[in-house]
Protein backbone atom coordinates (compact mmCIF):
# COMPACT_ATOMS: atom_id res chain seq x y z
CA UNK A 1 0.00 0.00 0.00
CA UNK A 2 1.24 3.21 -0.99
CA UNK A 3 1.67 5.47 2.29
CA UNK A 4 0.64 9.26 1.19
CA UNK A 5 2.39 12.63 2.96
CA UNK A 6 -0.99 12.05 5.63
CA UNK A 7 -2.63 9.41 6.37
CA UNK A 8 -4.97 7.31 8.84
CA UNK A 9 -3.59 3.89 10.15
CA UNK A 10 -7.16 2.09 12.10
CA UNK A 11 -7.60 -1.47 13.76
CA UNK A 12 -8.17 -2.72 16.49
CA UNK A 13 -5.41 -1.75 18.67
CA UNK A 14 -2.11 0.06 16.70
CA UNK A 15 0.96 -0.96 18.75
CA UNK A 16 4.39 0.27 17.51
CA UNK A 17 7.66 0.70 19.06
CA UNK A 18 11.18 1.07 17.18
CA UNK A 19 12.41 -2.57 17.61
CA UNK A 20 9.79 -2.96 15.17
CA UNK A 21 11.78 -1.42 12.19
CA UNK A 22 13.53 -4.82 12.09
CA UNK A 23 10.55 -6.68 11.22
CA UNK A 24 9.33 -4.29 8.16
CA UNK A 25 12.93 -4.62 6.74
CA UNK A 26 11.05 -7.03 3.96
CA UNK A 27 12.37 -4.32 1.33
CA UNK A 28 14.78 -1.03 1.60
CA UNK A 29 12.31 1.33 0.57
CA UNK A 30 9.29 0.42 3.18
CA UNK A 31 12.61 0.09 5.92
CA UNK A 32 13.30 3.59 4.77
CA UNK A 33 10.09 4.79 4.40
CA UNK A 34 9.20 3.79 8.44
CA UNK A 35 11.94 4.92 9.93
CA UNK A 36 11.13 8.86 8.89
CA UNK A 37 7.71 7.30 10.40
CA UNK A 38 9.16 6.26 14.04
CA UNK A 39 10.75 7.88 17.08
CA UNK A 40 14.74 7.92 17.00
CA UNK A 41 16.45 4.63 17.89
CA UNK A 42 17.27 4.47 21.54
CA UNK A 43 20.69 5.34 22.70
CA UNK A 44 22.43 5.02 26.50
CA UNK A 45 20.94 8.17 27.63
CA UNK A 46 17.43 8.16 25.37
CA UNK A 47 15.48 5.05 25.94
CA UNK A 48 13.27 4.19 23.23
CA UNK A 49 10.07 5.89 22.90
CA UNK A 50 7.08 3.58 22.58
CA UNK A 51 3.29 4.39 22.00
CA UNK A 52 -0.11 2.00 21.38
CA UNK A 53 -3.40 3.56 20.59
CA UNK A 54 -6.72 2.99 19.13
CA UNK A 55 -5.53 5.01 15.93
CA UNK A 56 -2.95 6.76 14.51
CA UNK A 57 -2.57 9.50 11.70
CA UNK A 58 0.69 10.09 10.26
CA UNK A 59 1.73 13.62 8.58
CA UNK A 60 5.26 12.82 7.00
CA UNK A 61 5.28 16.38 6.01
CA UNK A 62 5.39 17.90 9.26
CA UNK A 63 6.80 14.97 11.34
CA UNK A 64 3.55 14.71 13.58
CA UNK A 65 1.67 11.65 14.57
CA UNK A 66 -1.15 11.96 16.43
CA UNK A 67 -2.46 8.85 18.27
CA UNK A 68 -6.37 8.64 19.38
CA UNK A 69 -7.96 6.29 21.96
CA UNK A 70 -6.37 4.67 25.07
CA UNK A 71 -3.36 6.13 24.27
CA UNK A 72 -0.32 5.02 26.28
CA UNK A 73 3.45 6.34 25.69
CA UNK A 74 6.01 5.04 27.55
CA UNK A 75 9.98 6.11 27.82
CA UNK A 76 12.50 3.96 30.36
CA UNK A 77 10.75 5.21 33.54
CA UNK A 78 8.11 8.08 32.12
CA UNK A 79 4.54 7.06 30.93
CA UNK A 80 1.66 9.04 29.78
CA UNK A 81 -1.72 8.10 29.34
CA UNK A 82 -4.79 10.15 27.61
CA UNK A 83 -7.50 10.42 24.99
CA UNK A 84 -5.24 12.13 22.24
CA UNK A 85 -1.62 12.83 22.25
CA UNK A 86 0.34 14.56 19.83
CA UNK A 87 4.00 12.91 19.23
CA UNK A 88 6.24 15.82 17.45
CA UNK A 89 9.73 15.01 15.69
CA UNK A 90 12.21 18.29 15.93
CA UNK A 91 15.64 18.83 15.95
CA UNK A 92 15.57 18.82 19.50
CA UNK A 93 14.21 15.85 20.03
CA UNK A 94 10.68 14.05 20.40
CA UNK A 95 7.96 16.65 22.08
CA UNK A 96 4.67 15.03 23.89
CA UNK A 97 1.58 16.65 23.89
CA UNK A 98 -1.31 14.69 25.80
CA UNK A 99 -4.91 16.26 26.18
CA UNK A 100 -7.87 14.66 28.40
CA UNK A 101 -11.04 13.32 26.74
CA UNK A 102 -14.73 13.56 27.96
CA UNK A 103 -13.83 15.44 31.18
CA UNK A 104 -11.09 12.67 32.11
CA UNK A 105 -7.42 14.20 32.48
CA UNK A 106 -4.15 12.73 30.50
CA UNK A 107 -2.03 11.33 33.05
CA UNK A 108 1.62 10.76 33.53
CA UNK A 109 4.01 8.90 35.59
CA UNK A 110 7.77 9.33 35.97
CA UNK A 111 9.78 6.55 38.07
CA UNK A 112 13.15 8.96 40.18
CA UNK A 113 15.70 6.60 39.23
CA UNK A 114 17.96 6.17 42.08
CA UNK A 115 15.56 7.85 44.78
CA UNK A 116 14.82 4.77 46.98
CA UNK A 117 14.13 5.43 50.41
CA UNK A 118 12.85 3.10 53.40
CA UNK A 119 9.25 3.42 51.85
CA UNK A 120 10.04 1.85 48.87
CA UNK A 121 10.75 3.76 45.36
CA UNK A 122 10.19 7.05 45.00
CA UNK A 123 8.24 8.27 42.00
CA UNK A 124 5.91 11.63 40.41
CA UNK A 125 2.64 11.44 39.44
CA UNK A 126 0.53 14.34 37.78
CA UNK A 127 -2.73 14.72 35.71
CA UNK A 128 -4.21 17.88 33.78
CA UNK A 129 -6.59 18.57 30.92
CA UNK A 130 -3.23 18.92 29.03
CA UNK A 131 0.29 17.35 29.33
CA UNK A 132 3.54 18.46 27.42
CA UNK A 133 6.63 16.72 27.67
CA UNK A 134 9.87 17.18 26.29
CA UNK A 135 11.93 14.32 25.59
CA UNK A 136 15.30 16.04 25.70
CA UNK A 137 15.09 18.06 28.86
CA UNK A 138 12.69 15.67 30.94
CA UNK A 139 10.43 18.78 31.25
CA UNK A 140 6.90 18.13 31.74
CA UNK A 141 3.83 21.42 32.02
CA UNK A 142 0.57 20.31 33.14
CA UNK A 143 -2.21 22.88 32.08
CA UNK A 144 -5.76 23.12 33.41
CA UNK A 145 -7.00 21.55 36.75
CA UNK A 146 -3.06 20.47 37.48
CA UNK A 147 -2.18 18.20 40.23
CA UNK A 148 1.39 16.64 40.88
CA UNK A 149 2.08 13.92 43.56
CA UNK A 150 5.32 12.72 44.95
CA UNK A 151 5.17 9.32 46.28
CA UNK A 152 7.95 7.08 48.49
CA UNK A 153 6.42 3.72 48.34
CA UNK A 154 2.50 3.89 48.90
CA UNK A 155 3.35 6.90 50.91
CA UNK A 156 2.32 10.16 49.79
CA UNK A 157 5.24 12.79 50.35
CA UNK A 158 4.02 15.71 48.59
CA UNK A 159 1.03 16.90 46.56
CA UNK A 160 0.55 20.21 44.26
CA UNK A 161 -1.77 21.50 42.44
CA UNK A 162 -2.90 24.58 40.75
CA UNK A 163 -3.94 26.04 37.11
CA UNK A 164 -0.54 25.45 35.48
CA UNK A 165 2.32 22.89 36.73
CA UNK A 166 5.97 22.88 35.29
CA UNK A 167 8.24 19.74 36.69
CA UNK A 168 11.87 19.51 35.67
CA UNK A 169 13.05 16.06 36.17
CA UNK A 170 16.81 16.61 35.59
CA UNK A 171 16.94 19.81 38.40
CA UNK A 172 13.78 18.64 40.49
CA UNK A 173 12.23 21.66 40.09
CA UNK A 174 8.31 21.73 40.85
CA UNK A 175 6.47 25.41 39.75
CA UNK A 176 3.16 25.61 40.48
CA UNK A 177 0.86 29.15 39.20
CA UNK A 178 -2.99 29.57 40.25
CA UNK A 179 -5.45 30.43 37.41
CA UNK A 180 -5.54 33.98 35.34
CA UNK A 181 -7.26 36.47 37.33
CA UNK A 182 -11.19 36.19 36.90
CA UNK A 183 -12.65 39.21 38.32
CA UNK A 184 -9.62 40.77 39.59
CA UNK A 185 -9.04 37.38 41.72
CA UNK A 186 -6.18 35.42 41.11
CA UNK A 187 -6.57 31.71 41.88
CA UNK A 188 -4.94 29.96 44.57
CA UNK A 189 -2.41 27.18 44.70
CA UNK A 190 -2.23 24.49 47.12
CA UNK A 191 -0.68 21.66 48.58
CA UNK A 192 1.45 19.33 51.19
CA UNK A 193 5.32 19.17 51.65
CA UNK A 194 6.59 15.97 53.91
CA UNK A 195 10.22 16.42 55.26
CA UNK A 196 12.54 14.63 53.74
CA UNK A 197 12.86 11.38 54.90
CA UNK A 198 15.92 11.03 57.48
CA UNK A 199 18.44 8.37 57.57
CA UNK A 200 19.31 6.01 60.69
CA UNK A 201 20.75 6.93 62.81
CA UNK A 202 24.44 6.13 63.22
CA UNK A 203 25.67 4.02 66.21
CA UNK A 204 27.29 5.67 68.70
CA UNK A 205 30.93 4.77 69.23
CA UNK A 206 31.55 1.88 71.85
CA UNK A 207 33.89 4.17 74.01
CA UNK A 208 30.48 6.10 74.14
CA UNK A 209 27.94 3.42 75.05
CA UNK A 210 26.42 3.41 78.86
Amino acid sequence: MMITMSHWLLGPRVGLWVGMLALWAGSAMAADKTAALLPPAATASQPALMFSADALRIDDKRKVRVLSGRVEIIRGGMQIHAGEVELRTTPQGEQVLALGQDGTPARFEQKREGRESLEGDERVEGQALRVEYDAKSGTVKLSGQAVLRRWRGTVLADEMAGHTIAYDHEREVWEVLGAAPAGGVKGRVRGLVSPAPSSAPASAPQGERR
